[in-house]
């Protein structure tokens, strides 16, 4: 009985650290293949196409690249630069040449309006290149200090709880089960 609650407690260790790998390897994916970075959708300003909870990939793009229907993902005006919470993802319903250059009409998907206000290319972070569903709902919940517990300090405990455990068995001369 004990074997199989340990072998129950591995495999879900094991699961919910490949999923922790699986968390990092998104986010950290864009930039090995050529993508800016990733976002997590945080309104449901762009249902159905995004909901809130799926993570998306920007790559960059020139303003040859970006053309009406593209979904794009903007600074806003007045944001920092690195401050993530102030990136709209929007789709160019409008491309225009202005006197300082290319700007994007922009509107929700899910919105009856366009963005009343043109967004430069020099504000644009990236076109949405993919997206990935629900999976920022668990990068959100890493980031709470539950998440933190659960995805990772909860499976490091585990692994090492039977790292002891078959180091105990081994040290009492009793068969692993390996």
């Amino acid at each position: 009985m004990l074997d199989r609650f340990t072998t129950a407690l591995r495999i879900g260790a094991t699961v919910l650290l490949v999923g922790c790998v699986v968390l990092v390897a998104i986010v950290a994916l864009p930039s090995l293949a050529g993508g800016a970075n990733s976002y997590v959708v945080l309104s449901e300003s762009m249902e159905p196409t995004l909901t809130p909870g799926d993570a998306i990939v920007v790559r960059s793009a020139p303003p040859s690249a970006v053309e009406e229907g593209d979904v794009i993902t903007y600074r806003a005006p007045g944001s920092v630069d690195d401050a993530d919470q102030d990136r709209i993802t929007h789709r160019v319903v409008e491309k225009r040449q202005t006197e300082s250059g290319v700007a994007y009409r922009t509107k929700g998907d899910a919105n009856d309006r366009p963005d009343p206000t043109l967004v430069p290319h020099e504000r644009v972070v990236g076109a949405v290149w993919f997206h990935v569903p629900a999976v920022g709902r668990l990068v959100l919940f890493a980031q709470r200090p539950l998440g933190l517990v659960v995805l990772l300090i909860g499976p490091g405990v585990l692994l090492l709880a039977s790292g002891l455990r078959q180091l105990a068995t081994a040290v009492d001369g009793e068969p692993s089960g390996d």
